[in-house]
Formats: C-alpha cells, sequence, structure tokens
C-alpha cells in the first residue's frame, strides 16, 4: 500500500468507493449553510441598522435662527437641526447658493415659517415643508407669530406632531420635550409681562408690522406702521400720514428691526426726534427663545417715559 492509499486509510479497512463523492457532498453541504447563516446576517443587520435610521439621526431644515432655537426645544440630542439663515439675515432678501440645497437635501422634515416669509425655502427640498405660522385664523396672516410666545406654544404642537410621525417609537420622549417647554413658555410669558408692565396702554411706531404679535400680547398700541414690509418703500403721502399719527397720538418711540436704515425711517427720527430702538427681527443661533424674547422686552423697556 502506497503513502497516499494509507494516510486516506484505517488499518484493517478499506476505503468506501463513493469516499470521495461523500465528502464533496459534504463540504457543499456546509457552504450552503454557511451561505444561507450570511444572508440571515447581512438580513437581519440591514433590518437594525433600518430601524436605526427610523429611530435616530433625525435631520430637520429651517430658515431663521428663531426656529432653530424653538425646535431645539423640542428635540433629542441625536437630532440635527439645519438653520438656513446665519444671525441679522433678512428672509426678504436672502438669496439661496447651490450650497443651501445640498443643506437641506438630507432633511428629513423641513419646518418654515409662512409662503410670504420663507416660502422660496420650500423649493430647496423634495420634501414638502411644514408652515408654522399657518394655525393663524386671520385672512391676512402676520408671519411673525414668534413674538408672541402663546403663539409659539400652537406651532410648537405642530413640530410635536411632526416629529411623533416620523419617529413614532420616540414620540413619548417627543411628548415630554413639549409638555416642559410649554411650561417655559408659560413661564416666559410672565415674565415679560412683569418687565414690559410700565410701558401697558402705551402706543408706538414700528418701521413695518414685524413686531405686532409681541406689542397686542402685552397690550402696547402701534398707531402707525412706516412700511408694510421691509421691500415696500413707503409713498410721500404715507409719510405725511405717519407724521400726522405721531401728532395726534404722542407715541413713546419707534420700534425698528436691527440693521434697517430706511429713508423714512431716517425722516421720521429728524422730524420727530422719537427714540429709535432696533430689535433683531429673526433670532440669534447663539440664544435660546427665551434669552431672544427677554432681550426685545428689555430693549423695549428702555422707551419707558421719564
Amino acid at each position: 500500500m502506497d503513502n497516499k492509499n494509507s494516510f486516506f486509510s484505517l488499518p484493517g479497512r478499506s476505503r468506501p468507493a463513493n469516499f470521495r463523492s461523500r465528502f464533496h457532498q459534504i463540504n457543499r453541504c456546509r457552504l450552503t449553510r454557511l451561505f444561507v447563516l450570511l444572508m440571515i446576517s447581512l438580513f437581519t443587520t440591514s433590518c437594525f441598522q433600518d430601524a436605526e435610521k427610523r429611530e435616530g439621526n433625525l435631520i430637520i431644515a429651517t430658515s431663521l435662527p428663531v426656529f432653530g432655537s424653538i425646535i431645539s426645544e423640542l428635540t433629542l440630542p441625536n437630532d440635527e437641526i439645519v438653520v438656513l439663515l446665519n444671525n441679522n439675515q433678512s428672509p426678504h432678501e436672502y438669496q439661496p447658493r447651490p450650497s443651501d440645497v445640498r443643506r437641506f437635501s438630507n432633511a428629513e422634515i423641513v419646518f418654515l415659517g409662512h409662503p410670504d416669509l420663507d416660502g422660496w425655502a420650500g423649493r430647496l427640498s423634495d420634501v414638502s415643508p411644514l408652515f408654522l405660522a399657518a394655525t393663524n385664523s386671520d385672512s391676512h396672516v402676520n408671519p411673525h407669530f414668534w413674538f408672541d410666545p402663546m403663539e409659539v406654544q400652537k406651532s410648537a404642537g405642530i413640530i410635536t406632531t411632526s416629529l411623533c410621525t416620523s419617529r413614532p417609537l420616540l414620540c413619548p420622549d417627543y411628548e415630554e420635550l413639549l409638555d416642559i417647554f410649554e411650561i417655559q413658555l408659560a413661564v416666559l410669558d410672565t415674565k415679560i409681562v412683569h418687565v414690559i408692565d410700565p410701558l401697558a396702554g402705551e402706543s408706538v411706531v414700528t418701521s413695518h408690522p414685524f413686531f405686532d404679535y409681541f406689542l397686542t400680547r402685552y397690550n402696547i398700541t402701534s398707531v402707525a406702521t412706516l412700511e408694510s414690509s421691509p421691500d415696500h418703500e413707503a409713498s410721500p403721502s404715507s409719510v405725511i400720514e405717519v407724521l400726522d399719527q405721531i401728532k395726534n397720538h404722542s407715541p413713546i418711540g419707534v420700534i425698528a428691526q436691527q440693521h434697517e436704515s430706511s429713508g423714512i425711517l431716517q425722516i421720521i427720527k429728524d422730524e420727530t426726534e422719537l427714540p429709535v430702538v432696533f430689535i433683531e427681527a429673526i433670532g440669534n443661533s447663539e440664544q435660546s427663545y427665551e434669552a431672544f424674547m427677554m432681550s426685545a422686552a428689555a430693549s423695549i423697556i428702555s422707551l419707558r417715559r421719564n
């Protein structure tokens, strides 16, 4: 017997004739099992990854820093918020760039204010935007709802409903954050009332209606508006009308948007010598919503009569 045969043979036994075919058959079975186990493993891993994608790493896009501040109060640490505009930029004048499309392209949810304010941003994403000012029942919606904490409370409900739809397993966590934020908004409202109380019943002039929600909420009257919006320049006749309103109502000052320098604003300053207070209209990415609102209240109280 040669070495090759003795290697495969047991002493006193002859090797079966079909040994080689059985050997290959066993190997094929083992390979088939390994393949099936590998496919099951890949399928299971894919399912876990899909579940993780559904329940984590939620990307939310919005337009204004103040919206980012509000949304951040209602989202979880793993959620990512993409804010389009930087501080002191105007949604009425902003020109989108190709990089903005890339930033918005991965978002699962897009929150905007109102079609008249930032509706153009909805074209940057394939996701249909949710407009947070849509709860206002007026025929003419003033999109600057965020200057009233109680209006923000309504919009917070819209945000949480959308988050729950996207991440149903995390909905209890989102709803808990909503409950906390609603309490914070009520406390904030009380704080502002306390700060603004000396101005209750007073009147002011505004550069345009961006601050009307705040004034209405805290019992301050706007007797005249210089321009209907930042992109509509006042006519000479409207300037005369504003001057007449100032003469008749003796407002305590003018409230204008930060960095605003329209011609009519300068005319009113020169003709009336009224003090002008500038308010940041779209928020600040470095401020919480509460800090943003308290800053506005502190600016307004500077108009208090001596």
